[in-house]
C-alpha cells in the first residue's frame, strides 16, 4: 500500500471490554449490559428482548450464566397476574449495572484521551515529515541556484 494514500483523519478506534472469571468465562459485556439496562428501564424481560431483538431463551440463559458465575441473582422474576409479569433487577444486579456503566465511562474517557494524543502525535509527525521534506527541497533548490537565476 502506498503510504501517501492513507488519510489519517479517517482513522477511528474500536474496542470491547468485558468482565470474566479467571478461567475466561464471560460474566458481563456489552450485550449483557444492554440487557440489564433494558430490563431496568422496562421492568420486563419480555419487553427487553423485543426491544433488543434477541430471543427470550438466549437472554434468560445469559442472565442465568452470569448469576451462576457471580453467585448472586441479578433479576427477580414475577409471573403473571392481572397486569402480567415483571422482571426487576435485584439490589446487587442494580449495583452491578451502575458500577459497570461507570467503569465503561471511565475506560471510554481514558481511551479517547489516549487516542487523541495518538492522533496528535501521528499528525505532528506527518507535519514534521512534510516540513523536513520541504526544507530539503528548498535547500536543494538554493544550492543549485535555480531560485536566484
Amino acid at each position: 500500500m502506498n503510504k501517501s494514500n492513507i488519510n489519517y483523519k479517517d482513522i477511528s478506534l474500536h474496542y470491547k471490554i468485558w468482565l470474566s472469571t479467571k478461567d475466561n468465562k464471560s460474566i458481563m459485556g456489552g450485550g449483557r449490559l444492554k440487557l440489564l439496562k433494558t430490563i431496568d428501564e422496562n421492568g420486563s424481560l419480555t419487553s427487553a428482548v423485543k426491544l433488543l431483538g434477541i430471543s427470550y431463551r438466549k437472554a434468560w440463559g445469559d442472565l442465568k450464566k452470569a448469576e451462576t458465575l457471580l453467585e448472586f441473582k441479578l433479576v427477580d422474576k414475577h409471573r403473571g397476574g392481572q397486569k402480567g409479569g415483571s422482571t426487576l433487577l435485584t439490589q446487587k444486579g442494580k449495583k452491578l449495572l451502575i458500577a459497570y456503566e461507570k467503569l465503561n465511562s471511565d475506560i471510554d474517557n481514558h481511551i479517547q484521551n489516549s487516542f487523541n494524543k495518538f492522533m496528535k502525535n501521528l499528525n505532528s509527525d506527518i507535519d514534521n515529515h512534510i516540513q523536513n521534506s520541504f526544507n530539503k527541497f528548498m535547500k536543494n533548490l538554493n544550492s543549485s541556484n535555480l531560485i536566484n537565476s
